[in-house]
């Protein structure tokens, strides 16, 4: 029963908006309006898609290249997506935060 929580820190850049990608109608059309360059968006036929398991959550897939991490989150359930991480700016308190 051993849990482990695996941070990557990249020395570069991810293109996160090309690695976990909002599939509904709307979040699509984000996605191919702001690919009008280099890179070009990826074809939705492509992206490899994540179960989710509340219908009222986002529908979310990842990158052609993220094959091997589809398992995981589908069918193990042994990974999450984590959005919005970072270092803060400067310290927080509950009582701001809310």
């Amino acid at each position: 029963d051993y849990k482990a929580l695996v941070c990557v820190f990249l020395h570069g850049g991810n293109d996160s908006f090309n690695t976990v990608l909002g599939t509904s109608e709307s979040d699509w059309r984000a996605y191919t309006a702001t690919r009008n360059q280099l890179p070009a968006p990826l074809a939705l036929s492509n992206v490899l898609p994540l179960q989710r398991s509340d219908a009222s959550q986002p529908s979310l897939a990842l990158h052609p290249m993220l094959s091997a991490l589809v398992p995981l989150y589908n069918t193990q359930k042994r990974l999450a997506i984590v959005a919005n991480v970072g270092p803060l700016i400067g310290p927080l308190s509950k009582a701001s935060y809310a």
